[in-house]
């Protein structure tokens, strides 16, 4: 028995729902590594999309909620990936690093202090 037959629900995505502090700067922090806003809700949020992939973004007036939160997103290849962020104008990224087991990061900051950790298997040569 499949998952589905044995919950009769379909599961087709899970966005996160992202605090920041200033919308605007957000926005086009996203908008730089690919992400188009798709819906707009007045000043306070603003759902983005790349690749069938959302983020959704609301404002938030405590600082301390955004830090210390991070996101894994799992992509073919993190150093292409990394070349990608440079042509579109993100100067301050650190290098990707093997972690464990094959597998390469690159951490990616917003504004806000989310920390996206990109994941992939390290291609071999």
């Amino acid at each position: 028995m499949t998952d589905e037959e044995r919950s009769g629900i379909i599961l087709r995505d899970i966005s996160p729902a992202m605090p920041v502090i200033r919308l605007e700067e957000s926005i086009a922090f996203y908008s730089t590594i690919g992400f188009r806003v798709t819906i707009r809700f007045g000043l306070d949020m603003a759902i983005m999309e790349r690749e069938g992939h959302r983020v959704i973004l609301w404002t938030c007036l405590d600082r301390s909620i955004p830090l210390n939160h991070y996101y894994y997103a799992s992509v073919p290849d993190v150093d292409d990936l990394h070349s990608e962020l440079k042509s579109l104008g993100l100067c301050d990224l650190q290098s990707p690093r093997d972690i464990l087991d094959g597998l390469v990061l690159l951490e990616v900051s917003d504004p806000s202090g989310h920390t996206i950790r990109f994941v992939s298997r390290r291609l071999s040569s």
